[in-house]
């Protein structure tokens, strides 16, 4: 576990809204950063920005999760189907119905995702001219950061509640 956990540590994963104006990474096991191409956010506005950030967020959660899993398979190789556990139906309905909020320090925008599927993210009107884009950005990558955060907390204490113990 030591190698994937390196492995894990080191990973980065990159990619960009469909329109190529927003861009997010995760870099190691949770940091996330995002970014907007220059005068981007100024010319759409909190509404559309906002749209365009959910998106940023299911694609980003889609390619690390699949970065993930392709490390696990390189580095364990995993030899025979996992068995299915006690508590493990019940465990995944808890998953689904988790809804978990995230949000920068200073409150203007809010990330929440619930069943890790669904996200929404809620942009402060007025953001855009009080911080400019680049502070939108990064109060976007706080409120993922504090979003990812949480969600973790979140999945330990159901890991804890179904199975008796943290996640490995």
């Amino acid at each position: 576990m030591a190698i994937l956990s390196e492995a894990v540590r080191s990973m980065r994963v990159s990619v960009s809204t469909p329109n190529g104006q927003v861009l997010g990474e995760v870099r190691g096991r949770y940091e996330v950063v995002v970014r907007f191409e220059p005068g981007y956010a100024e010319r759409v506005g909190e509404t559309e920005l906002a749209g365009q950030v959910q998106r940023l967020g299911r694609l980003l959660f889609a390619h690390r999760a699949a970065a993930y899993e392709e490390l696990k398979r390189a580095i364990l190789q995993p030899s025979r189907s996992p068995r299915p556990r006690p508590g493990g139906e019940t465990y995944e309905r808890a998953y689904d119905a988790l809804s978990v909020t995230g949000e920068s320090r200073d409150g203007s925008v809010h990330v929440t995702v619930g069943g890790l599927r669904s996200w929404v993210v809620h942009i402060d009107p007025g953001a855009i001219e009080r911080l400019g884009g680049e502070g939108v950005a990064r109060a976007t990558s706080e409120a993922a950061n504090d979003l990812v955060a949480r969600v973790v907390t979140e999945i330990k204490r159901l890991r804890l509640e179904h199975f008796g113990r943290r996640p490995t």
